[in-house]
């Protein structure tokens, strides 16, 4: 360690070069390849290598076919301040309380982070079963509703990537572990407007979502209601999917959408 001109604290280099390249891929680089990193910081290559692998290795940065580096959204799971400054999470929690209060179980907000949605926001219901779910938190995106939801509308090669790259794994002995089973159901999410999940991501946890888009007309995030088996049967699948594909175009429509409701 290195005094700073502050004697009273040090500096750590491996640390520094650390935040360097987290801070310029959150900045105007937004993306960095080793070449471009060496350049700019003055960081020996195999320095920046391990860096960047350590980070990929932890889920803070993801690598393209490129060799370009860029942040994945993991840092939102190390503190809610980050994800207060979504103007997304501001705009549709009055709504979200809304649902899960008329439907009496736990709803969330999700966007997709490469391979996982990630919750930017949950809404509970005192004296419902609370399920073990935080803002942050990362979801396998096919084996959960919200992750379907999320998905469902992909260009099929990019589907075909996601697929490639994170694989389907197994979590219950109801997931859905291959490529034609998942797009199928998929279809279905576009021919409902809503998705769901029957233990699939895990034992005793059932779930409904639906997506979100924004004014562009591209899916921005999804929202679902989650519970328990005990609290949401197979049978009401379709009355929930109806009033999560209400509330998440009205969501939609908070976003500036102005197309029709998908279904």
């Amino acid at each position: 360690m290195k005094p700073t001109k502050n004697l009273k604290s040090y500096s750590v280099p491996a640390v520094e070069r650390s935040l360097d390249l987290i801070e310029a891929m959150a900045g105007n680089f937004h993306e960095l390849t080793i070449t471009e990193a060496n350049r700019k910081f003055k960081i020996p290559k195999s320095s920046v290598y391990a860096i960047l692998q350590t980070l990929k290795a932890r889920g803070y940065v993801e690598q393209d076919r490129a060799d370009r580096y860029f942040l994945t959204l993991k840092l939102f799971s190390l503190g809610s301040a980050l994800v207060d400054s979504l103007d997304l999470r501001r705009e549709v929690y009055p709504l979200l309380k809304e649902l899960t209060e008329k439907a009496r179980v736990t709803g969330h907000v999700a966007v997709r982070d490469g391979g996982h949605a990630v919750y930017i926001e949950k809404a509970e219901v005192l004296g419902a079963i609370r399920l073990t779910t935080r803002v942050g938190k990362r979801m396998p995106l096919h084996s959960t509703s919200i992750g379907k939801a999320l998905i469902a509308h992909l260009p099929e090669d990019e589907l075909d990537r996601l697929i490639r790259e994170h694989g389907l794994p197994r979590f219950t002995h109801r997931t859905i572990t291959g490529t034609q089973e998942l797009k199928k159901a998929l279809a279905h999410v576009r021919t409902v407007g809503y998705a769901v999940s029957n233990e699939e991501n895990e034992d005793g946890v059932r779930a409904v979502a639906a997506p979100i888009f924004g004014h562009d007309g591209q899916v921005a995030a999804a929202v679902n209601l989650g519970g328990s088996t005990l609290q949401i049967k197979p049978e009401d699948f379709p009355s929930l999917g109806k009033m999560v594909r209400a509330t998440a175009l009205r969501m939609s429509r908070v976003l500036g959408y102005r197309g029709e409701e998908t279904r």
